[in-house]
């Protein structure tokens, strides 16, 4: 089976969400026959897995694409330089990764009888989140009618493909609610990245005087930026209880109001890190007040995969089928984030007993083997249906 991948400028090692699950499917999908990534924009620094090429269609970038709101308009050059691409790999199926690269589908059909658009977040429903809180009418509205246009793409890309690849049966159902037959949705979960960088922690201590919390993510993406800035404002009610307790911020691009908030041994701020295993292993704890979001986070896999209990909000864990008070602890408001966070680091009984549930369940289900399974299917059903 030979699989064209078409992304938005994709970097190696990945960090963001996007990028991970882009190169999970990628990397699956090239153990069932040759792969070509085909990238808008250069893809970023790095070097590929092995067996998998990279192009990139020259003459836009990541910018062009999101500046469009998802309804982008590719210039004949760029759809020039994409059906140059197609014709010569002649792929058997194509996958259109994220929304925004839907406008490219009708285009793609010409090259291949099996086209598959990759839904990273269903983009309708993180718009319409921002509703909540939103006290002015006019805003209101506004919201409101930029959701149901993207809602309208959505639909759209659901007429063209011949499946949508959704994270989760949470947004499978939304999409259905929607209008979208449930027979042309299948679910592709975000596993855990880099599962054989994983490493051994040693076991958490409660006397520990400095321990570290650490929220990992695309620190210019909004809904982590606002999370971001929820856990600034947690620390100083952190530091009553745990004088001596750390917060890393990490991630690609930190917004403006978080970048300059770094205090030396209270808090870091570290922009596009190169790698974050060394952050995993020296953590204690990850955090995640997350008000917004669609799909699931991989974030939390990741955490939880290198042993690291969690503390989230619901709509972090959302979809992960995490229990609370078994595999997570889940806090609605400040003050609930406060005690668990304090709980886990003032008991160590607790805190092992919370990170091995996680651990198990998410390798389970998340894991690499459970992910190969899901893409291997997913393009194999796609192409037998």
């Amino acid at each position: 089976m030979r699989t064209l991948f078409v992304t938005v400028d994709p970097a190696f090692p990945p960090t963001s969400g996007a990028e991970l699950r882009s190169w999970q499917n990628v990397k699956a999908a090239s153990e069932l026959g040759p792969v070509l990534l085909t990238s808008i924009g250069p893809p970023g620094p790095g070097i590929p897995p092995l067996g998998i090429e990279v192009g990139y269609i020259k003459g836009m970038d990541a910018s062009d694409v999101w500046r469009s709101d998802f309804d982008v308009t590719f210039s004949a050059d760029t759809i020039e330089q994409f059906r140059s691409a197609a014709a010569n790999f002649r792929p058997d199926v194509i996958v259109l990764e994220s929304l925004p690269l839907s406008n490219l589908a009708k285009v793609a059909r010409d090259y291949t009888r099996v086209l598959i658009i990759d839904l990273h977040n269903v983009e309708s429903d993180l718009v319409a989140q921002e509703i909540h809180g939103t006290r002015d009418p006019d805003t209101h509205r506004s919201i409101e009618r930029r959701a149901r246009r993207i809602r309208s793409i959505e639909q759209r890309a659901a007429a063209v493909a011949d499946v949508l690849w959704v994270c989760s049966s949470i947004d499978r159902d939304r999409l259905v609610n929607d209008g979208a037959d449930v027979r042309g949705i299948y679910v592709v979960p975000n596993g855990v990245p880099r599962p054989e960088s994983i490493q051994d922690r040693p076991p958490y201590n409660e006397y520990c005087r400095r321990p570290i919390f650490l929220f990992i993510g695309h620190l210019g993406y909004s809904p982590n930026v606002e999370a971001a800035l929820i856990l600034l404002e947690l620390m100083p009610a952190l530091w009553d209880r745990i004088a001596g307790a750390r917060l890393i911020l990490a991630g690609r691009n930190p917004h403006p109001m978080i970048s300059g908030r770094s205090q030396t041994g209270k808090i870091d701020v570290i922009a596009n890190p190169s790698s974050t295993s060394p952050l995993l292993l020296a953590a204690h704890l990850a955090v995640m007040p997350l008000q917004r979001g669609s799909g699931t986070r991989i974030k939390a896999l990741e955490a939880i995969a290198w042993g690291l209990p969690v503390v989230a909000t619901p709509l972090a864990i959302e979809g992960l089928q995490l229990e609370n008070g078994v595999h997570v602890s889940i806090a609605e408001n400040a003050g609930a984030f406060v005690a668990a966070i304090c709980d886990l680091c003032e008991n160590s009984t607790l805190y092992e007993a919370r990170r091995l549930a996680a651990r198990r369940h998410v390798m389970s289900n998340f894991g690499p083997q459970a992910v190969r399974r899901a893409v291997h299917a997913g393009l194999q059903l796609a192409v037998r249906s």
